[in-house]
């Protein structure tokens, strides 16, 4: 169970003579500085302990419909991602079905301990960090992840989860990498 928070920025962010929208001061006040594009904030309390990994997944119901430039624009777009997290697993068009009736759906995956920015886990009493705002991850936190020591997983602490980019743009709905024109 859980809450989960998606800040989008907005032009307002980066020209403060613009009207804001109600209710976005804290997309406002959260992105005015940084780079991102966006961030994906989540907080949860397990219900039950996972077996194996865990993994935060965007799946489609079908393949895109992509030409060659595009499929070109977006297997660069997948390579550059599994260049900074070699556990990113993608398929762009998916895959037909085996004889055994399985099919790889498109996707993009990631184990959550690898693929995201910041992992907070708060015990029973302690107050977790507050969404839409920053989540900060204790540096040894951090440097465990990053060695490849699993999340402790249980069903008391709360779980605060941040994902966030640079190069994907949710309002012009465009990627936008270093090098390469910005494509939709």
């Amino acid at each position: 169970s859980g809450d989960m928070m998606v800040l989008v920025r907005t032009p307002d962010v980066d020209d403060s003579s613009l009207v804001s929208p109600l209710g976005n001061a804290l997309a406002l006040q959260h992105m005015r500085g940084k780079q991102r594009r966006f961030e994906f904030q989540f907080q949860v309390r397990l219900k039950k302990i996972p077996t194996g990994t865990v993994f935060f997944s965007c799946d489609l119901m079908q393949p895109i419909k992509l030409g060659l430039v595009q499929k070109a624009f977006v297997s660069a777009a997948m390579s550059f991602v599994r260049s900074s997290n070699p556990s990113f697993n993608y398929s762009i068009q998916g895959s037909v079905p085996k004889e055994d009736g399985s099919y790889e759906i498109p996707h993009m995956a990631f184990p959550v301990q690898d693929g995201m920015n910041r992992v907070v886990a708060t015990p029973p009493g302690e107050e977790p960090p507050i969404l839409g705002q920053s989540i900060e991850e204790d540096a040894e936190s951090l440097k465990r992840r990053k060695k490849g020591i699993h999340i402790e997983w249980n069903l008391t602490d709360t779980f605060t989860f941040s994902l966030w980019s640079a190069y994907v743009d949710f309002l012009e709905w465009r990627v936008m990498m270093p090098g390469i024109r910005p494509f939709s």
